[in-house]
């Protein structure tokens, strides 16, 4: 009899915390994440790691003007663009007036040479003006030693042979 009653409570005491695990399950409530379901839009996010890289890209270069540029305009991070579009506009003031000052030195360059080469066409001038002085006096001379020539023989005496002759002491 004493088996019978050692088992009878052992079977007892196994029932009753059978129940009290139960209930205490019950009132804990399930231990699996849950949440109450409602209608709406199903959200999810993943994390993934990757490289993007765009179908089509172009690089675009600054031009080299020696001195800093500014940015006026911007396109935006990954706009889409299209043929003709602006993706970046610089300030042109420092190129602009850079211009203005290599025009102006043109224009005096320019005007330099004019004055050199109107001052080599009144040297030219100069230059065929005196020659034609030059042959008419020339042509003077040449007129007056055919006159002194002619009228030497009739004075008897030669002018060609008296100034070639050295005189003699």
């Amino acid at each position: 009899m004493k088996r019978r009653t050692i088992l009878f409570t052992l079977l007892t005491v196994i029932v009753v915390s059978a129940a009290g695990v139960a209930r205490l399950r019950r009132d804990k409530g399930p231990t699996l994440p849950s949440a109450p379901v409602t209608k709406g839009t199903f959200i999810d996010y993943l994390q993934l790691r990757g490289e993007i890289r765009p179908i089509r890209s172009v690089t675009l270069t600054a031009p080299s003007s020696g001195s800093d540029l500014q940015i006026v305009e911007l396109a935006k991070n990954g706009a889409s663009v299209h043929a003709g579009e602006v993706v970046i506009q610089f300030d042109t003031t420092m190129q602009q007036r850079t211009l203005e000052q290599k025009q102006s030195e043109l224009k005096q360059a320019e005007s330099e040479i004019q004055k050199a080469e109107a001052e080599l066409r009144r040297r030219e001038e100069t230059a065929k003006t005196d020659l034609e002085q030059a042959r008419g006096a020339a042509e003077r001379a040449r007129i007056d030693l055919a006159k002194q020539e002619m009228l030497a023989p009739r004075e008897g005496k030669s002018s060609r042979s008296s100034s070639r002759t050295p005189s003699r002491k």
